[in-house]
């Protein structure tokens, strides 16, 4: 997927070449053992979900979820690792 990103805060907004527009929102985690990158996404055309439970158990809306070493650390031993709820 390719798409125009526009950000304010930890919103982001998705504009792809079809015209489809969707509202997002992210969270980093860094810590000692792996960072962790939370993305959720909202209905195509609504808003971005309220929290990230919601983008779990909502239809239509989705939730990524990413996972890698902190800076530093040797990337053999974790790479990012992609999961969509």
């Amino acid at each position: 997927m390719t798409a125009k990103v526009t950000s304010t805060s930890n919103f982001l907004t998705l504009f792809f070449a079809d015209g489809k527009v969707v509202q997002t929102i992210w969270q980093y985690q860094g810590g000692p053992a792996t960072d962790y990158f939370s993305w959720a996404w909202g209905k195509e055309g609504g808003p971005a979900p309220q929290n990230f439970d919601e983008s779990m158990t909502t239809e239509g809306q989705k939730e990524f979820f990413m996972i890698t070493c902190p800076q530093g650390k040797d990337t053999k031993i974790c790479q990012w690792k992609f999961k969509n709820f």
